[in-house]
């Protein structure tokens, strides 16, 4: 079975009902070929629906599978309003049954947000495959500014494949570039490199922005000791929402959301340093399942 997740807004603009196959259904007979997805093995699953827990509405989702195979699927839980900046909490559901069954909703940022005054955005999760640690990421923008320059960047750590949570903790020193405010994560997922020269490397990406020359930068952050202590790779533009992946022999690719394209980049020496992105398809990089 291959299940469908969604998250939306009550008053959100709807996208058409999917009516079509995924991909081409085999014809004749047989069992099926690799890669073959039949409609009837689609089931899709409202993780989060508008509305439920008096959420007004529920965006941005980090989807990730822990150590012991169960699914976690973050988001931001508005609870007044669609509107980005409004009052808002990172919340999780988690699924021990490949997606058919979820938990109740819990509150992540609950507990430092008691006071309704902030906005607790982008989450992004990170496993490690090794210890089995999931870190979660997110920024808290005060409540209804949509200015870049009083953001903050927390962090907090399950230690139990997601059923429990440490308390957010604030982590804007540790990773923040030099004379820059985090203001994003992702959005989506960082990764754990696979193999090569940056194996077992837990990476995810930063929206940084420089309040002086009044830029915003990609920024990634990455850890060498699993998840101990997080280091800054070097900036780059044009930045906006972004998605890393994992191509294999020594390479990353990013694709960047701007307003006019979607940009692509790569990067050779585990995240430090990154090619310019430029527009999607060039150079060679298959770009088209990279747009989170």
């Amino acid at each position: 079975m291959v299940a469908t997740l969604t998250a939306c807004g009550k008053d959100e603009k709807k996208r058409p009902d999917v009516t079509q196959p995924y991909m081409p259904e085999e014809s004749g007979g047989g069992g099926g070929e690799i890669g073959t997805v039949m409609m009837s093995d689609v089931k899709q699953i409202t993780v989060f629906n508008a509305g439920d827990d008096g959420v007004n509405s529920y965006r941005i989702p980090s989807v990730v599978t822990a150590k012991d195979g169960s699914l976690l699927v973050f988001a931001e839980a508005r609870y007044t309003s669609w509107q980005d900046k409004s009052y808002t909490d990172v919340v999780v559901k988690r699924s021990t049954d490949g997606g058919l069954t979820w938990s109740s909703m819990k509150k992540i940022t609950a507990s430092i947000n008691a006071s309704a005054a902030y906005a607790f955005m982008d989450p992004l999760a990170v496993v490690d495959r090794s210890s089995g640690k999931i870190y979660l990421f997110c920024t808290r923008w005060p409540k209804g500014d949509a200015t870049p320059t009083t953001t903050r960047a927390f962090m907090c750590v399950s230690n139990d494949n997601g059923e429990n949570w440490t308390t957010p903790s604030d982590i804007t020193a540790q990773i923040a570039a030099p004379d820059c405010i985090v203001s994003g994560f992702g959005p989506g997922a960082g990764f754990q490199i696979a193999s090569g020269s940056y194996a077992n490397r837990l990476i995810v990406p930063t929206r940084q922005y420089n309040p002086t020359v009044q830029y915003t930068y990609i920024h990634t952050v990455y850890s060498t000791d699993g998840g101990n202590n997080w280091i800054t790779g070097n900036g780059i533009r044009p930045a906006g929402e972004c998605s890393m992946a994992d191509c294999g022999n020594n390479k990353l690719s990013l694709n960047v959301r701007t307003g006019g394209a979607r940009l692509v980049g790569s990067s050779t020496d585990g995240g430090i340093t990154w090619s310019a992105p430029s527009t999607a398809n060039s150079g060679g990089l298959l770009t088209s399942t990279l747009s989170f």
